[in-house]
Parts: structure tokens; C-alpha cells; sequence
């Protein structure tokens, strides 16, 4: 890449400070989630059209996922609001419609003792869905953050606030938490060493991703933004040694000592060394130079903040993820998981203002709060979707077409966007695109990527 070219596009994502406030984030993630439940919605209240139409019901499925995040992030990002009222008016009105065409068959009486119907005996629908919304989002972030329509106080903030782009790294870590073999238990009664082995050889595809971007960004003097996670490092090796690193502890502890508690415990000793000594020394931009910890210091630094973010949601995944059989179990789960919420939200406040400002970049005390609080919003919007399939119609088994594609090979479309991006970015200059074209490659970019998904998705069957 163009010595220059890089320069400007290093300088185009430098010095941003995120959004105004957590309430935006909060309405954006919400739009992201609600995309899917948009689309399903239809399914509701034209029950015949993926049949009858099954490509018009693709393209519905396929507008009603992308494009209410695009736009809310590009053209009509001053607009957040009205977008997410009329998605959330549009999926009322197919619900209403759905109620009045089979009241009948709704049955009102009992609804906490109605039994629940799991489509699937080895997924959590409320948690691949948040899953599917997470990687969808971010998988549009990365290549849409690249041209001028998207707005910049969405992409990753350079030391504080709060922001999108943010967020997506750290609910990532949260739901990887939830799901992983330590909050259900799975290989609990095996030895340490074999307990790292299992852990290393599911993480290993992670870290050899993580040099292979690397080297292929080194190799072709791909623009970076080394205050991210530092000169080496990157997303790729946080998740990595993350996993390693909380695995390990898992087993140490054991399955009786509660992790809530160890996870408060890191988070406040983790903020305790930041305040001492640790927001200096990343602000320094003059240490870089002195050895390889120095060079990725932020990566090394978020470490303790994000193994916090990890122990806790592996720990919120034992207590909530267990199959529940009656609907009042899930309400139950929902009212807990609203107050943790809310007392996240109050933690990160009081911390903001008594400590220091969110920073992702630290991953410091208000920012593991303010995942928290997003993740647990995240799962309780699913599970009141799913608490409402269960009333009014418990054998609907329905699944947009995109979000089985990011549930079934959500790592391989991850890379397949990274792919992506980076070749694009290498054959056009991206700053120079104007708002309308920038829209329409994004969709275009959607497309390729959805049409690759359901090549994979077909590949992987055929051999199997």
C-alpha cells in the first residue's frame, strides 16, 4: 500500500472520542438485534411466503437484516431513533396481525406453566441469536468503517467513550463466555494439563488467524492503528488468551467457588493497577520502542479487563443457560438478568464519574460494566422473543435465512469479511467514495458475504 494513502487512512479512524452517550450504543445494538426479529416477524403474519415466494421472502429477509444497521450508521445516522421506532412498529403491526388471523389458537391461561419447545437440542436460540446479531454487526462495522459515510463516532474510540465498534469487542468476549465449555461444565472432571490441551487446540485456529493477519498486513504495509491493541497485536490473540488464560483458572478454582466473585475481584484490582501506574504508561506514546510488552501494551494491558468480562458471563451461563422447562422459569431468568443490568449500568456511572471514562482500550472498570450491562440487554431482548414464539405459536421453527447461515459458520463469514475488507481496501481508495456508492457497496459487500455463507453452508453439508 501507498506510503500516503496509509498515512490518511491512519489519520481518517485517529483521535475519536465514540458517541455522545451510552444511550445511542444502546439503541444501536437494539436495532442489530431486532433485525432478525423484523424479518421472523413476517414469517408471522404471512406464513406462506417463504414457500409461496421463496425469493421475494429472501430478499425481504435479507433488506430486513442488513439494511436498518447500514443505514443507521451511514446516511441516517442522525436519525438512530426514528429507525429503531419504525422497526419496532413494523414487527408490533405482522405480531398484530398474526394474533387477530389465530386468537383461537392462543392460548392466554397459564402461560408461566406452558411447557417450552426448543428447536434444537444443542443450541440456545436466545444465545445464537445474539451470537448471529453480534457477528452480523460486526462483520458490517469492519468494512463499512472504512469510507466517510460511516459516521466516525461509531468506530473504535482512541482512549475513551463509548462506541459501536467498542462494544462489539466486548460483547464478543461475553457470549463467548456464556457458551463455553467451562459455564456448561464440559470437561470439568478432566485433569489440568488435559483441560489445557482441549482449551490450546479450540484456540489454536484463533492464534494461527491472528499471525496470518500479521503477516499479511506487515507484508503489504496495510494502514493500522497501533493504539488499538498495539504494534503486534490483535483481536485474534485477546480471544485467544483469554479463553487459555480463564480455562485455567476455571480448573484451578474449581467448579464450587463462585466466579462473580473472582470476576469483581480482577475487575477491581485490574482498575487499582491502571490508576496506579497503567493509564501513564499507555498514554506514553514515547515507550513504544522499549521492548515487545511496551509495543502491545494495550493488548496486554486489557487482558485482565476482558478474562474479568469472561468469568463473569461463564459464570451467568451456569446459573441462566440450563434448559428451562416451563415459561415462568424464564421470566424468572429475565427479571435477574434486567437487575444485573441495572446494576452494571449504576456501576459504570459511578465509576465514570469517580474513576475514569469508559476506555476499551484499558478495558477499566466501567467498561466491563458497561458490557455487562449490554450483553445482559442483548439476552433478555431474545429471551422475550422467545417467551412470545412459545405463547403464540410454540412449534415455529423458522430461522431467517441469513442468521442460520452466521449460526452455522459465523467463524468462517468472520474471515471471509476480513478477507474482504482487506482486498478492497487495497484496490480502491475508500475515502474518496461518496456517501451513496459507500451504501451501496456495503449492501453489495452484505450480499457476497451472505452468498458465500450458503456456498459454505452447502459444501459442508454435501461433505458430511
Amino acid at each position: 500500500m501507498d506510503a500516503e494513502l496509509k498515512h490518511r487512512r491512519e489519520q481518517f479512524i485517529h483521535g475519536n472520542h465514540g458517541s455522545n452517550g451510552p444511550w445511542e450504543v444502546f439503541h444501536l445494538i437494539i436495532i442489530a438485534q431486532f433485525s432478525h426479529i423484523l424479518s421472523e416477524s413476517f414469517v408471522f403474519a404471512l406464513p406462506a411466503l417463504p414457500k409461496t415466494w421463496p425469493i421475494v421472502s429472501l430478499i425481504i429477509d435479507f433488506t430486513m437484516v442488513y439494511s436498518p444497521l447500514i443505514m443507521a450508521v451511514t446516511l441516517c445516522h442522525n436519525h438512530i431513533t426514528l429507525i429503531l421506532i419504525t422497526i419496532l412498529v413494523l414487527i408490533l403491526f405482522n405480531f398484530a396481525i398474526y394474533v387477530k388471523s389465530n386468537s383461537k389458537c392462543i392460548s392466554w391461561q397459564n402461560i408461566g406453566q406452558q411447557s417450552i419447545q426448543y428447536p434444537d437440542t444443542k443450541r440456545f436460540p436466545y444465545l445464537s441469536n445474539m451470537m448471529s446479531s453480534l457477528l452480523m454487526a460486526t462483520c458490517l462495522a469492519i468494512f463499512a468503517v472504512d469510507f466517510p459515510s460511516f459516521d466516525r463516532r461509531f468506530s473504535k474510540t482512541e482512549m475513551y467513550g463509548w462506541s459501536l465498534m467498542d462494544i462489539g469487542v466486548g460483547c464478543f468476549i461475553a457470549i463467548n463466555g456464556a457458551l463455553s465449555p467451562e459455564s456448561r461444565l464440559i470437561n470439568s472432571k478432566i485433569s489440568l494439563i488435559e483441560r489445557f490441551k482441549k482449551t490450546f487446540r479450540s484456540s489454536l485456529p484463533l492464534i494461527v488467524i491472528g499471525l496470518l493477519r500479521l503477516v499479511a498486513t506487515k507484508s503489504v504495509n496495510y494502514q493500522e492503528h497501533v493504539s488499538e491493541y498495539g504494534i503486534h497485536w490483535n483481536f485474534f490473540f485477546t480471544i485467544s488468551f483469554v479463553k487459555i488464560l480463564s480455562s485455567i483458572l476455571c480448573a484451578l478454582l474449581g467448579e464450587q467457588i463462585n466466579l462473580y466473585t473472582v470476576s469483581i475481584m480482577i475487575m477491581i484490582v485490574h482498575q487499582i493497577m491502571l490508576k496506579t501506574f497503567g493509564t501513564e504508561f499507555i498514554m506514553d506514546p514515547s515507550n513504544r520502542s522499549l521492548n515487545l510488552f511496551a509495543a502491545n501494551k494495550e493488548g496486554f494491558i486489557s487482558l485482565p479487563g476482558f478474562i474479568s468480562i469472561y468469568l463473569f458471563f461463564v459464570q451467568l451461563g451456569r446459573n441462566y443457560i440450563p434448559k428451562r422447562e416451563k415459561v415462568n422459569e424464564l421470566l424468572s431468568i429475565i427479571l435477574q438478568l434486567v437487575i444485573i443490568g441495572l446494576q452494571s449500568l449504576a456501576v459504570m456511572f459511578a465509576a465514570y464519574h469517580l474513576l475514569e471514562p469508559v476506555s476499551r482500550r484499558e478495558a477499566n472498570m466501567p467498561f466491563i460494566c458497561f458490557i455487562t450491562c449490554c450483553a445482559c440487554l442483548n439476552i433478555v431482548i431474545e429471551l422475550v422473543y422467545f417467551i412470545w414464539i412459545q405463547i403464540a405459536k410454540p412449534n415455529f421453527h423458522y430461522e431467517s435465512s441469513v442468521f442460520s447461515v452466521i449460526n452455522h459458520k459465523g467463524l468462517l463469514i468472520f474471515l471471509i469479511a476480513n478477507l474482504i475488507t482487506g482486498l478492497v481496501n487495497l484496490s480502491i481508495d475508500t475515502m474518496m467514495v461518496n456517501n451513496v456508492m459507500s451504501v451501496l457497496l456495503i449492501h453489495l459487500y452484505a450480499v457476497v458475504l451472505t452468498f458465500s455463507g450458503f456456498l459454505l453452508d452447502k459444501i459442508f453439508y454435501l461433505n458430511k
